[in-house]
C-alpha cells in the first residue's frame, strides 16, 4: 500500500556513548507527518527531542529502524544526498543559530539555494524579510542583529527553500511576544498552503494550541500528552 505520509519513521533507535557507557536515547520510536500538517513535540530536557530532529534531518544516522521522506529511506542515502535534501525540500531551523558571520543576511538566506543550484531574485528575499519584520536588513551582517533578529534570519533561510518539510527546534524560545506571534503567523500560512509539513519541537503554548497534533516525548518514545 502506498505511504501517504510526507514523513514517517518506524522503530527508530539511536544511542550515544559517554563515560557511563552506551545510552539508548530513541527507543523504537514511531512517527508520521502529513503534508500540510503541524505537529508539535514537547518534553523535558534530555528526553531525545533534538536527537530525533537530527535523525529526521539526516544529520545523524539511526542505529535501528527506518525514516522515510517522500518515499525515500533517508538513513540509506549518502552524506552528500542527505545534505542536498537539507538544501532543498527539507529545511531545518535549530535553536543554535547557524548563521555564517562573514556573510550578509541576504547571502546567508541564499546559501542553501546556491548549494542546490537555484537562484533567487532580490525581490523574493526582500518580500520574505518584510514578512518577518526585517525589511531593509538584507545587507546587514549577523553581528549587527539581536538574538530575535538572528532567529528570524535563520527561519527566512529555511523558508527561501520552499520546503516540503520544515523541522523546527524551539524557534520561539527567548523571543518577545510580538516576534513569536510573527513566527506563528508564518507557520500558519505554511500549514494553510497544504504544501509543507511542519514538525516543531516546542514548549510555546500558543504554537502547541494551533497544532493539528501534539505529542510528548518521554524516555525516547512519543505519546499523547496526559
Amino acid at each position: 500500500m502506498e505511504d501517504r505520509n510526507l514523513l514517517s519513521c518506524e522503530g527508530l533507535e539511536r544511542s550515544f556513548r559517554d563515560s557511563r557507557g552506551s545510552r539508548l536515547i530513541l527507543r523504537g520510536l514511531d512517527l508520521s507527518l502529513r503534508r500540510g500538517e503541524l505537529l508539535c513535540i514537547s518534553g523535558r530536557s534530555g528526553a531525545g527531542k533534538s536527537t530525533l530532529l537530527h535523525c529526521l534531518a539526516g544529520l545523524l544516522r539511526p542505529d535501528g529502524g527506518s525514516i522515510r521522506f517522500e518515499g525515500q529511506a533517508i538513513e540509506k542515502l549518502s552524506e552528500t544526498r542527505r545534505a542536498r535534501l537539507r538544501a532543498g525540500p527539507v529545511a531545518v531551523v535549530f535553536q543554535s543559530l547557524r548563521l555564517l558571520e562573514h556573510l550578509s543576511v541576504a547571502e546567508n538566506i541564499l546559501l542553501p539555494g546556491l548549494f542546490a543550484g537555484r537562484r533567487r531574485k532580490a525581490d523574493e528575499i526582500n518580500d520574505l524579510l518584510e514578512e518577518l519584520g526585517l525589511g531593509g536588513y538584507a545587507e546587514a551582517m549577523p553581528s549587527d542583529l539581536s538574538g530575535g533578529e538572528r532567529q528570524r534570519v535563520s527561519l527566512a533561510r529555511s523558508l527561501m527553500q520552499e520546503p516540503s518539510l520544515l523541522l523546527a527546534d524551539e524557534v520561539t524560545a527567548n523571543l518577545d511576544r510580538e516576534t513569536a506571534e510573527m513566527i506563528l503567523g508564518v507557520f500558519d500560512r505554511l500549514r494553510s498552503s497544504g504544501r509543507t509539513g511542519i514538525l516543531a519541537v516546542t514548549h510555546h503554548p500558543d504554537l502547541i494550541g494551533m497544532a493539528d497534533r501534539h505529542l510528548r516525548m518521554e524516555d525516547g518514545l512519543l505519546a499523547e500528552p496526559t
